[in-house]
């Protein structure tokens, strides 16, 4: 309703809307971000992929410091203009490379189908508003391939898309990766729960669930998946594995 009467294209009505998602992302739902934060030291680069209006963003490029980076992907032109403008506010823009692109499998175009009662649940599909996509491969090698230590992965059902083209950053850098899982959504975009469990144990990465308590044990693909979806709900993981010095 509040999104109907236009407040939020007024730079008023959009600024309270900033701080209040701020605090509901804070305390409810991106809780658990502070068990992240050993992930990020000074002068780390971390890729966020689904930026949206750049929450994760500027939390990352605070922990990160004048001496890193954050690479951060969004691909719906408004929310990328939020981002842009919030990073310029903050003074964190030089901290942050900012792409207005869909992370994807490969190169190309792609459409994506927006939600008019929700501007953070755009999801890709068949039809709907153009869009660039690129491989996470590509943008960092784009980059010149800076040494990435954490990658968060939130794009409503595309995960297992956009770690399809992450091969060789897994490959070469063996991030610790947040994921967002939900099966339902996963198998949307032709993908499931199980089938992104499955190609992240290929690249030697074993599932922890990340909740406001903490960061689980490794969990057994039969626990991971029923954590995944569960009730129809999404669940956040924490991927890393074959590095035994990293925190716990």
């Amino acid at each position: 309703m509040v999104l109907r009467t236009g407040i939020l294209e007024t730079s008023l009505g959009y600024g309270a809307f900033e701080r209040c998602y701020d605090v509901y992302k804070a305390s409810l739902e991106a809780a658990s971000l502070r068990h992240i934060r050993p992930f990020v030291p000074p002068g780390a680069t971390v890729v966020d992929v689904g930026a949206h209006v750049g929450f994760f963003t500027q939390t990352f490029a605070r922990w990160a410091g004048e001496r890193g980076r954050v690479i951060a992907l969004e691909p719906e032109p408004i929310n990328y203009g939020r981002l842009c403008n919030r990073l310029a506010r903050t003074g964190l823009a030089p901290r942050v490379t900012a792409f207005n692109v869909a992370a994807v499998e490969a190169s190309g175009s792609y459409f994506l189908r927006l939600n008019p009662d929700h501007p953070g649940d755009h999801q890709l599909a068949g039809a709907g508003l153009p869009v660039r996509g690129l491989s996470l491969d590509e943008v960092l090698a784009g980059c010149g391939w800076p040494p990435v230590a954490l990658v968060k992965v939130d794009v409503q059902g595309a995960e297992a898309r956009v770690l399809a083209g992450a091969a060789e950053t897994l490959a070469r850098f063996h991030p610790a990766l947040i994921v967002e899982i939900d099966d339902e959504r996963l198998r949307r975009q032709g993908s499931s729960a199980e089938a992104l469990l499955a190609l992240l144990a290929e690249h030697d990465y074993a599932p922890r669930h990340l909740t406001r308590a903490g960061i689980s044990q490794v969990l057994a693909s039969p626990d991971a998946l029923d954590r995944a979806g569960r009730d129809g709900r999404y669940s956040d993981f924490l991927f890393f594995g074959g590095n035994p010095s990293r925190p716990l």
